[in-house]
């Protein structure tokens, strides 16, 4: 008999490397043996065929069936006619570490149509043309066709429970992080979702460690909170630990995925001690993963809370980059003991987490034409990522260096002398084109350059805003070469 549940969508979780030593088969291989060991791909789980993963992970039809053929001697996988290739359901208890089913993906189908897309300059949002619209709208008026009683009152506690049941899932299954639906807590984006986590935890004036380099908003967030931040400095691993290990903060605000902005995933050796540093000095550590599910080349890696045995991370994420701007509503992924403190918060401070639209959305996420969407995402921020390399190396190279990222929805140029970036990008803006100086998201002084988004661009509008910084610089001044001097500087 055909089974009517959806394949695993293992182009989430599978990433190839064509430039590595072992053979791609084996490499998928491999990596389906730990999925399955792990419990990340569960007993009685329907696989792709052959074909789709194929052209899932852009790879021959070969790869696939040779991986699958191997699994199958191994007796991880065995064969139903008829219905495709599953997860052994007999395998011993030994072989599986995995805890609890998270909750199964829904079974419901949806389609997209383009809209046009209105970002302007070098955007980092997603890309609106792309989304969906006709399977939100049919999720919304399917959640409100019959809507629960539930939902008029306001009854629930930490935001729509169904919601909460679906983020369980697409947490565990994309960042490795096991929680009941009780440990989220939706919120209204990331001002909702500090102010809550400042309420239940901290005091007025108490410090709070912060990425130097970070996200201007964050700090304007803490300041406006009436806190104090510490920097932490960044390297090539990511954000180090505090200089002064008798300088005690509450809390530490981190981006292990991926830094922002220079875009470094944190190294493992330095996930470890940000782990043992919380535990010896009783910190929370406020992991801040804002696009996580857009990665290019190298493998995606698990949240820092997927790690975590103590209870002392705290991970913030956001829906943003999967929807669309002015999309309003994030998460918290809370340790069991510190559910009751931000509820209570949430309920003190009044909840600013829209209700009305989190049905729809727990029905987006489960939907099984969702994961297809975000594959074809990465895709084309992959490709505009390409463009925008190309197209910095071509007319800009003279006065900017980049190296592409390997994962994230902007990019980085530096600039080979010390520019003041903050002056050409108010230029800039006075052109009709939006960026972002380097130089800003420091506390203090910072090298130059440009946050340069490229997720919500496309390659016409990519090319108009190069050739647009390029007329910009030449303008301005700036003479050109690694080796050459000090350009104009605006006030």
């Amino acid at each position: 008999m055909t089974d009517n549940h959806p394949s695993i969508p293992l182009e989430n979780l599978v990433s190839l490397s064509v430039g590595a030593a072992e053979p791609l088969y084996q490499q998928l291989v491999q990596q389906l043996r730990l999925l399955i060991v792990t419990g990340r791909v569960l007993a009685s789980s329907r696989l792709p065929s052959s074909r789709q993963l194929a052209l899932d992970l852009s790879v021959s039809r070969t790869t696939c069936t040779s991986a699958y053929q191997q699994l199958l001697a191994e007796g991880l996988l065995i064969s139903r006619q008829g219905a495709g290739v599953f997860v052994n359901t007999d395998l011993p208890a030994a072989l599986r570490q995995g805890k609890v089913k998270p909750l199964s993906i829904g079974d419901r189908l949806g389609a997209t149509q383009s809209t046009t897309n209105t970002s302007v300059g070098f955007s980092s949002g997603p890309d609106a043309s792309s989304f969906p619209f006709p399977l939100w709208a049919r999720c919304l008026a399917k959640a409100w066709r019959r809507p629960e009683p539930s939902l008029l009152q306001d009854l629930h506690l930490g935001g729509y429970e169904k919601l909460r049941r679906s983020l369980s899932h697409y947490v565990y299954m994309t960042r490795g992080v096991y929680c009941s639906p009780s440990q989220i807590v939706i919120t209204a984006g990331q001002r909702d979702s500090l102010s809550l986590i400042s309420k239940a935890l901290m005091q007025p004036g108490d410090h709070v460690s912060m990425e130097n380099p970070g996200y201007p908003l964050q700090r304007q967030v803490i300041h406006s909170l009436g806190l104090t931040p510490r920097w932490l400095e960044v390297d090539q691993e990511g954000a180090q630990l505090p200089a002064n290990s008798t300088s005690q903060t509450k809390l530490a605000i981190i981006s292990p995925n991926r830094q922002y902005p220079l875009g470094m995933a944190m190294s493992g050796p330095r996930k470890l001690a940000w782990l043992n540093h919380a535990q010896k000095q009783n910190c929370w550590l406020l992991e801040d993963d804002y696009d996580s599910e857009f990665t290019y080349e190298r493998r995606k890696t698990d949240a820092l809370m997927s790690l975590d045995q103590t209870q002392k991370v705290i991970l913030l994420g956001s829906f943003s980059k999967l929807m669309f701007q002015g999309f309003r509503l994030g998460y918290l992924v809370l340790p069991e003991a510190l559910v009751g403190d931000v509820i209570e918060a949430q309920q003190e401070l009044g909840g600013m987490a829209s209700l009305h639209i989190q049905p729809a959305l727990s029905l987006l996420l489960t939907d099984r034409s969702f994961n297809p969407h975000l594959g074809r995402m990465r895709k084309l921020y992959r490709h505009r990522r390409d463009v925008l390399c190309d197209l910095i190396n071509l007319h800009l190279s003279p006065w900017l260096y980049v190296t592409p990222p390997e994962s994230g929805m902007h990019l980085v140029a530096y600039s080979h002398q010390t520019i003041d970036d903050q002056g050409i990008v108010r230029r800039l803006k006075s052109q009709g084109v939006t960026a972002f100086a380097l130089s800003k998201h420091y506390a203090g002084q910072g090298p130059s350059g440009f946050c340069l988004g490229f997720s919500g661009s496309d390659d016409e509008q990519l090319k108009h805003n190069v050739i647009v910084l390029k007329q910009v610089l030449v303008a301005a001044g700036f003479l050109m070469g690694p080796t050459q001097g000090v350009g104009t500087r605006w006030t």
